[in-house]
């Protein structure tokens, strides 16, 4: 009995150890549930899926969060860095946060350079 409880004991701490291995983007469901494909978080640009459409050779994108309000966006996800009153562009790739940026240009410019996400 007293072995069970040991290995319950060690079983939990590992468990508990892991969990907070995970990072924050991986527990906010931020990076791409498909690997090759991005998942992109939008920032203050409540329009980009319309400008986007327009690009017609990305097809890199798996999905797309759009956050219009800033401060809730600067609250949900406070371990990235959240530009006022500019457009903010997060790019996510099946592990963690890859290219950030606050031109959309810049934005186009590596979802064409970098076709497919790791």
């Amino acid at each position: 009995m007293r072995q069970l409880c040991i290995i319950s004991v060690l079983l939990l701490s590992l468990f508990i150890g892991l969990s907070g291995c995970i990072s924050e983007a991986k527990r906010d469901r931020m990076v791409s549930d498909e690997k090759g494909k991005y998942n992109l978080y939008i920032v203050g640009d409540d329009i980009i899926d319309n400008k986007l459409e327009k690009e017609t050779d990305i097809n890199n994108i798996f999905r797309m969060i759009i956050e219009s309000d800033y401060k809730n966006a600067k609250d949900n996800t406070p371990y990235l860095k959240i530009t006022e009153n500019k457009p903010n562009y997060f790019v996510f790739d099946s592990k963690d946060l890859v290219y950030q940026t606050t031109s959309y240009k810049k934005l186009v410019k590596y979802l064409k350079e970098h076709p497919i996400a790791k």
